[in-house]
Parts: C-alpha cells; structure tokens; sequence
C-alpha cells in the first residue's frame, strides 16, 4: 500500500516540533516588529546577482524566512503548496546585527500537526483491524530566541532544527545560521574553511539526539565519523572554484544573488556572497565520504531533520 503523503507530512512535522519543544523553558515576546526601524529598504531593479547580494543587509527588524527540506520536498515547494498561511515556514527576526561580530534572532514556527485524539483514533482502529480515520490537524506554535552568535571567529554552525523553545538561549559559541568572518574570509580567498555542522555535538544537538530513532541515528553517524577520521578531514570545507546565482525573493522582489557553494563531508552550504552579511541560504545533510551514501540512505529523517533553505527575506536594507 502506498503511504499517505499527509500522514508522512503530518507526522514527520510533529516530531520535528515535539523534539524542539520538550521541556525547555520561558520564551521571549515575539511580537516586536514595531520596535524596530531603519535606513532605507532595499530596492534592485536591474542589479547583477553580485549587486544584489552586496545590497542585502541585516538590521534589527530584519525577516529570514526557512523552512525545513523534510521527506525529499523541497522547501520552495513547500512553500508554494502552504500559499500566504505560511505554515511550515520558521519566521526569524533579527533583533541585533552587528556585521563580523554578533547577531541575536528571535524565532517562531507554525506547523499543522495530527491531534493527539486523531492519533490515538488510529491507533484504536488499527487494532482493532478496523478502518482509520483521517488524521485531524491542528495548529501548533513553538518560539524562542537565541542571543550571541559569535560573528569574529566560530567554526560551527547551530542549525534551526536544534534551536530549543526559549528565550534567551545560548548560542553556545556558534554562528548560528550565518559564517563567521573569519569562516567566510577563508572560504572566499582560499576556497577552503573549516566548519562544523553541529551534528555531533551534545551541547548543540541537545534533546533531538536522545530520542529513539534519531539516537541511533545519531550513533550511526559518529560510527562513521570515527571510521573515516583517521584518512579524512571531516570538518574541511571547500568551496566551488566559481562563484554562482541564486533564486531569492527578498522585500517581495525574486531576484538572484551571488553565492558561494561549499562542502565538507558532513554536507553542503550556500552562502550569500556578501562578507558583512554571510547568511547561509541553504545547508543540506549529504556526506560526501566514500561509502557514506549507503549509510545515510537508511538516515532520511536525519537528514530531513537537518536540511533548511531560505525562501524569502523582508526588510533588509541599504
């Protein structure tokens, strides 16, 4: 029989959530936009995708709009099939920009779940050997914000799956979802960096790692990072000789922007070529380790769990 692609969705979606919400505190107001203006917003016309990445710049008020690339959708599909309701999308503000040095972010994501009587409905009928009853959905918000993103000089990524819901949280030395100056230098005059994608780390992966079925996963991965660390460096990235373009929607306008494709053996990332404004517009899970295909064929909801995109940014300016 074939699988339900709303059930699969539906679920998929209640795990990425339940797991980044378990337990974790007080949450930061959310509603603050109108707190927050600035310069003159950013307008392109006909710029180059080289112009136009050097007209993207973060300050308070700032939107980043993700969404997670689960069960092989991608995420600007995922965002035509949601249309204006955004569900499924991780709205981020920006709440303090200060290029090459610190960011803070505040978060919320909105995603329409399976109602615990709906599971438990089809958890009777099945044993029953009866019919199940069509999942019931219902809306489900999780938030929080993290302060402190080390912008001078971390080596580590800290990907939103693992973002915990509360306000305040640590950035526990990472640059969260951008390059830190030092990362970006690197990768830009000499096409080679070193970076961590957080995977393996417990103060980063947190709760998600302790889970049935993601621990193995988990478990599985460092097998593998154990196996190859003697012949390979796992945490060197590199960089495409050439510069590329890439599709964005940033304050209502598609446009393309210049970027810089990279990967080490955990993934890939592609970065907006702009050194004050580094953000990281998309990092897939995709370990480029000889023989490391087979073992994450058998690791989808990791790597669902792992890979984000960008799909539009608001209120950027010049």
């Amino acid at each position: 029989m074939r699988p339900n692609i709303t059930r699969l969705l539906a679920q998929s979606a209640f795990v990425l959530i339940a797991l980044a919400v378990a337990g974790w505190g007080c949450i930061r107001p959310f509603d603050r936009l109108a707190e927050y203006a600035g310069p003159k917003v950013s307008t392109f016309g006909d710029d180059s995708p080289a112009e136009v990445a050097q007209k993207i710049n973060f300050v308070p008020g700032s939107i980043i709009e993700t969404r997670q690339t689960f069960l092989g959708f991608g995420a600007k599909l995922a965002a035509a099939l949601a249309g204006e309701g955004k569900e499924g999308a991780r709205i981020i503000v920006v709440s303090r920009f200060a290029p090459m040095n610190v960011a803070d972010v505040e978060w919320r994501l909105v995603t329409r779940v399976e109602a615990e009587s709906s599971i438990a409905a089809r958890e009777a009928a099945k044993k029953k050997n009866e019919p199940e009853p069509e999942p019931e959905m219902v809306d489900q918000v999780s938030q929080g914000g993290i302060g402190g993103f080390d912008l001078v000089d971390a080596h580590s990524l800290y990907l939103p799956a693992f973002w915990p819901e509360q306000g305040g949280a640590p950035s526990l030395g990472t640059s969260g979802i951008w390059l830190s100056d030092d990362v970006f230098q690197s990768l830009s005059r000499n096409r080679v960096a070193t970076l961590d994608f957080g995977l393996l780390d417990a103060t980063i992966n947190g709760a998600i790692a302790k889970v049935a079925g993601f621990r193995e996963a988990f478990a599985a991965l460092q097998k593998q990072v154990t196996d190859v660390g003697d012949r390979t460096d796992v945490f060197k990235l590199d960089a495409e000789a050439e510069l590329a373009s890439w599709p964005l929607r940033v304050n209502g306008e598609d446009v393309d922007v210049e970027v810089i494709k990279a990967r080490n053996w955990f993934g890939e990332i592609v970065v907006l070529n702009n050194r004050q404004n580094p953000l990281v517009l998309k990092a897939t899970l995709n370990p480029v380790a000889s023989g490391a295909g087979e073992l994450f064929s058998g690791l989808g909801t990791l790597k669902a769990l792992v890979g984000y995109e960008v799909t539009e940014l608001r209120d950027v300016q010049e």
